[in-house]
């Protein structure tokens, strides 16, 4: 009795499988139609927080709105015909409020929740240089790793603005690395109408453009290896392929980037994330001692170090030639 027992306990330890390291489910034409009828009805919601300001911006039910949070100093800065449109609101400090709202009002979209986002941990960031790898040994390397891929705005870049391009969008500006709050918030307020309208335009091309051949290419890699996609974009290019990734920030996937299962992935592949917006890349390398992270994209994000790889180039022909070395016997297609 006591074996048996004790056999029964190895079994459903070896039973208990870690979703990362499963391959993303499939879904149907139908699914996929029905998934972008509720991402219309959905809230798209954004926000930037600097040490001057905190802007947020929301699209649901054909209406854009945005609230601007700015600090008493960069209010005393702000020319008079700018300055006179914010509200004084105090909570525990000081701070100057203003609000603008954009299209057709429906009923219950002002009282609409915005969703919560998850985070795991304060964003990475290094100094560090990474070395360069070759798509040749790192599709030999791939073969003998576990490995998750993580995606960010660079892969649907061919079809949808970057966030770089979006904050152009929005009248964000910088002085060199760091945003211009002052003449960010001069030109928003002088054109609030092109910030919502702008917004507005973006979140229908997340849902309106094509798939790129990098996201293809992905799906039926990761099919292949038996992996999954996570990925903080908001496009639905990934399911267009006919696979569902895990969103970065559900509840389901932060519950999913336990330390636990990130011990047993030995390598995280980010294909065009620019930055650890999230902290994905900071909580895999507290959680695992031997974290490993492989960037595909133009140049090295900030969240390299020295021990991790970087394949640059264009990730649309790169993750086409990665995956033909990686299954160049394999049944899966396109």
């Amino acid at each position: 009795m006591l074996k048996l027992k004790i056999l029964l306990l190895i079994l459903c330890t070896t039973l208990q499988t870690n979703a990362l390291l499963f391959e993303p489910c499939k879904i149907t034409p139908l699914e996929y139609s029905q998934l972008q009828k509720f991402k219309l009805e959905q809230i798209t919601a954004f926000k930037w927080r600097d040490p001057l300001f905190e802007f947020k911006i929301c699209y649901h039910d054909h209406t854009t709105s945005f609230t601007l949070f700015i600090d008493t100093a960069l209010h005393k800065q702000l020319p008079e015909n700018i300055k006179n449109k914010f509200i004084c609101t105090s909570n525990e400090k000081t701070h100057f409020a203003y609000e603008y709202t954009w299209g057709t009002i429906k009923q219950d979209s002002t009282s609409a929740p915005i969703p919560q986002e998850y985070y795991k941990a304060k964003p990475y960031q290094s100094e560090c240089a990474p070395h360069s790898i070759s798509g040749d040994n790192l599709s030999q390397i791939i073969k003998q790793k576990r490995v998750v891929f993580y995606t960010g705005a660079g892969i649907s870049a061919c079809s949808v603005p970057s966030m770089q391009k979006l904050e152009d969008m929005l009248g964000f500006a910088r002085n060199g690395r760091r945003p211009d709050g002052l003449k960010t918030v001069s030109t928003m307020l002088s054109n609030p109408e092109m910030v919502t309208r702008n917004f507005g335009i973006f979140v229908l091309s997340t849902i309106e453009s094509a798939t790129t051949l990098a996201h293809k290419r992905l799906a039926v890699l990761a099919q292949h290896l038996k992996t999954s996609i996570i990925t903080e974009n908001i496009d639905l290019l990934h399911e267009a392929t006919g696979i569902r990734p895990l969103f970065a920030g559900d509840q389901k996937t932060h519950d999913l980037w336990s330390a636990q299962n990130l011990q047993e992935v030995d390598l995280v592949i980010c294909i065009g994330l620019s930055h650890d917006d999230r902290g994905f890349i900071a909580h895999y390398k507290n959680s695992n001692a031997q974290a490993q992270i492989v960037a595909l994209d133009y140049k090295a994000p900030n969240y390299l170090d020295d021990h991790d790889m970087l394949l640059p180039g264009d990730i649309q022909v790169n993750l086409n030639l990665l995956a033909n070395q990686i299954m160049e016997n394999s049944s899966l297609h396109i």
